[in-house]
């Protein structure tokens, strides 16, 4: 073979992979990245005791009201799969780590990226291979992603290429602060009905998606959920699951059986392994006031806090 060929081939692979860091680095500079949250979280190792993790329900939980100093992994479309990858890592990042809560959503059995991505690239996976700087992968067919996550982050799978915008405000993560501080507002009547309505169909419609990619979803993440708490309980951690309050019109307007079911099983886990699950989904001094969210499904600061005082009584209790 040529040998000026072998050399070209090596130079133009170089120069590939110098681009893609360059716009790696870019693009992490210019939109907020989930691997900030875990660069954050290493430099203050010692002094994190607790960590809540989930989708962005999670974000309930605001650890300006907690006992213990802690940091919150909320993230819209966080999956079972991505939890219990993230964990893996953190378990040995987190010396002083005691307690994790996991929160646990009307949909959480039937939620995974891979699933409703259909296969293809997904943002909240890539991100996460992005974020997290280990070499294992969630599962084989999850490659791509990886791939994407590593070597193209800047690439946008699920809204196509973004502009870079210059950041104009620079966020800093704090033990005790909250990674999606909504803000501070709640809806008027008309807009939070809207918004239940809308939001439970489109959380409950993903069933029909994950379960046409893979009709076995829902036994697959009782089995993910199953691997996390069997994982967390061999060091030694606490595990709290719970269900934040949502507005009583969401919570009316999503399929009845689909809430039953996600009760169920979570219960039965929870006895199984002898854990603690909190369910303040309906908890009508919350559910039924407008003031406490910033949408149908996620509370604003005041919910935060009022839910968060809440269940650290349960817990103490």
């Amino acid at each position: 073979m040529n040998k000026n060929f072998i050399v070209k081939g090596i130079l133009y692979l170089f120069l590939i992979s110098m681009f893609c860091f360059w716009m790696n680095d870019l693009f992490q500079k210019s939109v907020p990245s989930e691997k900030e949250k875990f660069d954050s979280i290493v430099a203050q190792r010692l002094y994190i005791e607790s960590v809540t993790i989930g989708r962005s329900h999670a974000a309930g939980l605001n650890y300006n009201y907690w006992s213990e100093p802690g940091i919150n992994l909320a993230l819209g479309g966080r999956d079972f799969a991505s939890i219990k990858y993230i964990l893996k890592y953190l378990l040995d990042e987190l010396p002083n780590l005691n307690e994790v809560l996991i929160s646990i959503s009307y949909s959480s059995l039937y939620y995974d990226n891979y699933a409703l991505s259909k296969g293809n690239i997904n943002d909240a996976r890539k991100d996460l291979y992005h974020s997290v700087p280990s070499y294992r992968i969630i599962n084989s067919k999850d490659l791509n992603n990886y791939f994407f996550g590593k070597l193209l982050f800047f690439y946008q799978a699920d809204h196509g290429y973004k502009f870079i915008k210059k950041r104009l405000f620079k966020k800093t993560f704090t033990i005790n602060g909250n990674f999606n501080n909504w803000n501070d507002t709640f809806m008027d009547s008309v807009d939070i009905y809207k918004s239940a309505h809308f939001q439970a169909l489109s959380h409950s419609k993903d069933r029909l998606i994950a379960e046409s990619f893979n009709p076995e979803i829902i036994d697959k993440n009782v089995i993910i959920l199953g691997d996390i708490i069997k994982l967390l309980l061999q060091y030694k951690i606490r595990v709290i699951l719970f269900t934040p309050p949502y507005f009583r019109i969401y919570t009316d307007n999503f399929p009845r059986e689909d809430i039953q079911e996600m009760a169920t099983y979570i219960d039965s886990l929870a006895d199984f392994f002898q854990i603690e699950y909190y369910n303040f989904s309906e908890d009508s001094t919350i559910s039924s006031n407008n003031q406490y969210f910033h949408n149908a499904d996620h509370l604003n600061l005041a919910g935060q806090e009022i839910f968060t005082k809440k269940l650290l009584h349960k817990i103490d209790n």
